[in-house]
This record gives C-alpha cells, structure tokens and sequence, in this order.
C-alpha cells in the first residue's frame, strides 16, 4: 500500500508539472529564469533561512508545553531537519517522522513526540488557512474573489477539526472505552493546552511571521523575474500557494505549486512563463535554504544519539 501511495504520488507530480510545462512556452521560461537576479535570489533564500528559525521557536514552544523544555538549539536542529527531509523524501510528511523519530532519539517518549509535531504541523495549517482567508478578504483589488468563500470554508472546518479533537475525550455520545482509548494518545489534551492562551498566543504569532517570510520571499522571487505587482496582492497570492502545497499529492509540492501559480498570477494578468519560473524559483529557495539541515544530519552527536536509540 505504501509502494502504491509512493508511485501515485510521484506520477501526480510529473503528470501535473508535465501539463504545467506543455502550456508555457520553454524557450522564454528558459530566458526567464537566466535573466532571474541573483541578489533577489539571495533575499529570498534570507527570508526562509529566517522562517526556520521562527519555526523553530514555535515547535519549542509547543514541545516545552507537553514536556521537559527543548533547548534553541535542538529546536533549531530538529526544524531544519524537518524542512530538509521534506525536500528529499518523496513522503507528504518525512521530515514530520524524522523529528518524531530524532525527539525519540533525544530521549522523549514516543507519544509527546508525535504530538507535539502533530500539533507543531496542524497548527502551522490551521493559521495559514485563516490568514490567507482574511488576506484575499482584505485584498482591494478582489483579483481572488472567487476564493473567499472556498477559503472562508476551509479554514471554518480547520477551526471546527481542533476544537472537536480537543474535546474528543470528553464527548458523552461516544462510547467510554472509545474516550479513554482518545485520552491515551495524548492528542485531546495537547489541542487544549494549544487552545490555552499561553501557548495559543506565541503559537499564532510565530505562525503568522513564518508564514509572511515565505510570502514576502515569493514577492522577492517575483521582483527577480522584474515582475511588478502590489506587495498586498502579491502576498494574498502567495499565502493561497502555500496552503494549496499543504495537500499531500505531490513530491515537495512540485506540480501543484506550479499549477497553483499559474492559476493565480493569471488573475493578475501574468503569463503562464513568468508564474512557472516563479514557482521553479520558489521552489529552489525552499531547498537552498533547508541545507543547514544536511550540517546537522552529518554531526557526530546526532550519530551517537541514533545509535543509542537504536
């Protein structure tokens, strides 16, 4: 089965991005990404070196909640290690495993460390949903009118999914073998003690900038290409780009990003060759700046903690 989900899953990405490129233009996308200006490049690699360490601080909070505190520089570790097992693994959620898996190695318990990255990811979705709902609101031009009652939706029954798992344990109409089994993992109280505003307000915060770094880092890559759009339109854009990649259908999101962006930017009356080359462009970065997780995978203290776990 899981050979299966592997296969589709790299067949949706090439057959997408295959379709993506049959309708651009190869040639201009080709000049398009030469003439593309490095030190834009370089910005926007800065702006996502920079949302890994805000990720990190919100995945130390969230850890620090359930358990013993998590030092920075583990946070940092384990965060980039996440972001650079999702560029390399062809699994929707790699890089996830690979921090349960390294939280486990640093001596966790297997419960807080798969709830703790659960919530660390649930909410980094469930905040970007809501952000890009009220953004396309705000956004003057309406270019992205036809999304808000898709995106008003999708971030209702994001808001209805944490609140019924916070209270799955509690609920009368289930069965008291089905409430105890939910109280086991751990799951139902991690949600509660994420709705508490202790934890609520810095989980929200750290969301919304890491979130801004990455559009503002899809504006820079935009600007590279000498594209000229409104910094709020553009940014409404972006953040509709990424909650789309949330979906576990492609490899790293290639495919659906490039698709994405061809849909959206065509709202702004930009070609079908500079919304790819945007993409491509976007998507280099993100691998570009998850590298420093390479560093922390080939340390000799990360290989001695796997060898004690193992």
């Amino acid at each position: 089965m899981r050979r299966a989900l592997l296969a589709l899953r790299i067949v949706l990405t090439v057959g997408v991005l295959g379709a993506v490129l049959a309708t651009a233009d190869l040639a201009a996308l080709g000049r398009l990404l030469r003439a593309a200006d490095l030190r834009f490049f370089a910005a926007a690699v800065g702006a996502l070196l920079a949302q890994g360490l805000v990720l990190s601080a919100r995945f130390r909070a969230i850890v620090g909640r359930l358990g013993a505190p998590l030092a920075l520089a583990h946070a940092v570790e384990l965060t980039f290690l996440g972001l650079l097992f999702n560029q390399v693994l062809p699994s929707a959620v790699g890089g996830d495993a690979v921090r349960v898996w390294q939280l486990r190695a640093a001596g966790r318990g297997w419960r807080e460390a798969v709830t703790a990255v659960l919530l660390d990811r649930g909410s980094g979705v469930l905040v970007l949903a809501l952000l890009a709902a009220v953004t396309v609101a705000l956004e003057p031009s309406g270019a992205f009118a036809p999304l808000r009652g898709v995106l008003f939706g999708v971030a209702a029954a994001g808001v209805a999914a944490a609140g019924l798992l916070a209270a799955a344990d509690r609920l009368p109409l289930l069965p008291p073998r089905a409430r105890k089994l939910l109280a086991s993992n751990g799951l139902p109280a991690g949600a509660r003690a994420l709705f508490a505003t202790r934890l609520a307000l810095p989980t929200i915060g750290w969301s919304v900038v890491s979130h801004l770094l990455a559009a503002l880092a899809a504006y820079w890559l935009a600007a590279a290409l000498g594209l000229e759009v409104a910094v709020g339109t553009f940014v409404a854009a972006a953040l509709c780009l990424l909650l789309a990649t949330m979906i576990p259908l492609s490899y790293a999101g290639w495919g659906v990003r490039e698709a994405g962006a061809v849909w959206l930017l065509a709202q702004l009356a930009i070609p079908t060759e500079s919304a790819v080359a945007v993409s491509v462009l976007f998507g280099a970065a993100m691998f570009v700046a998850a590298l420093p997780g390479a560093a922390f995978w080939l340390a000799p203290a990360r290989e001695r903690r796997n060898a004690a776990v193992s």
